[in-house]
Order: structure tokens, then C-alpha cells, then sequence
């Protein structure tokens, strides 16, 4: 009964592709131990990551969800082990953008089936500027504008404006670079 229910709320395709793809996924970016070999592998699967980026331990989320062409990152983006990117929706990593280790991308919000009467699910599109840094342990729910700095731990609510610095949870700018 539950089993049918599942079923009929979230589809055939949709359970099947978390039963099979979801597994296979995760064991393959792990097992792959070169960064062009996880670019390759992601790109058959749909996302448009640039063969210049340097990529360690990624691990995503939501992609049964959402779909891996929501992934994008660019030239020389540098993205450090045990990032976690949420890809329900668009995550835009720009070219010689850097990642810390530990980050995590959320591009979506949604309190539960309770609560989602009053709170409806969000998507929320995430965009790293060109250039920017982002530091270790950083959880990142907006925008990070282009030649930004985040430091490390900082939690990113809103929107960071380019050439900045912010830190903190919530993250804040507390001073603009030249």
C-alpha cells in the first residue's frame, strides 16, 4: 500500500532512477580516482563541467530529482574533497572559481510534507562568480558574486555582491575589495 503510493506520487521513472542511478553514481566518483575520468563520467551523464576544472571527491544530491544538467563549472574552477552540490536546481560554479573542502551547495528549499502546505518547496538557483573563493565548511544557499571571498564556516543566505569579503552565519560583508 505505502509501496503504491510512492509509486503514484513520485513516478516509475523518478524511483528508479534513485534505486539504480543513485547507487552507481556514488560508487563510480568514488572509484574514479582522476579528476578528467569524474569530468568525463559527469559530462556522459549530462552536466557541462570544463575539462580544465580540477575536481577531487564531489558528491551530489537531488539528482533524481533534479538532473545533472543542472551542474555546470567552468575553466579552471577548483573544487577541493568532499564537496556536497545539490543539483535540484541550476548550481553555475564559474571559470577559476575555488571551492574549500566540506562545502555544501543547496539549491533548494523545502520543509517537509507537514509543513509544505504553509512553506512550499523553493527552487533557488546558485551562481559562484568568476574568480571568487569560498572557504572550507561553507554552506552556500545564494548567490557568490565574481572576485568574492567567503570565509570559511560561513553560512551564505543572500546574495554576496562581487568584490566583497563576508563571513560569518549568516554570512555578511565586511569589506569590499579593489
Amino acid at each position: 500500500m505505502i509501496l503504491m503510493k510512492i509509486i503514484k506520487e513520485r513516478g516509475v521513472k523518478v524511483i528508479l532512477k534513485y534505486l539504480i542511478l543513485s547507487p552507481l553514481l556514488e560508487v563510480v566518483l568514488k572509484l574514479l580516482p582522476y579528476s578528467p575520468l569524474r569530468i568525463l563520467f559527469l559530462n556522459i551523464l549530462g552536466a557541462k563541467i570544463s575539462y580544465n576544472a580540477i575536481i577531487y571527491n564531489i558528491n551530489l544530491i537531488n539528482y533524481d530529482i533534479g538532473s545533472l544538467k543542472n551542474l555546470k563549472i567552468g575553466k579552471f574552477a577548483h573544487i577541493e574533497p568532499g564537496i556536497l552540490i545539490d543539483v535540484y536546481d541550476r548550481v553555475d560554479i564559474s571559470d577559476y572559481a575555488s571551492m574549500g573542502p566540506n562545502c555544501t551547495i543547496i539549491s533548494h528549499s523545502k520543509a517537509g510534507n507537514i509543513l509544505e502546505k504553509f512553506y512550499p518547496p523553493k527552487k533557488i538557483p546558485i551562481k559562484i562568480g568568476k574568480h571568487s573563493w569560498v572557504g572550507s565548511n561553507t554552506v552556500v544557499m545564494a548567490d557568490v558574486g565574481d572576485e568574492a571571498i567567503i570565509g570559511p564556516g560561513s553560512v551564505v543566505n543572500k546574495n554576496i555582491p562581487s568584490n566583497s569579503i563576508a563571513v560569518g552565519v549568516p554570512a555578511k560583508v565586511i569589506r569590499k575589495t579593489n
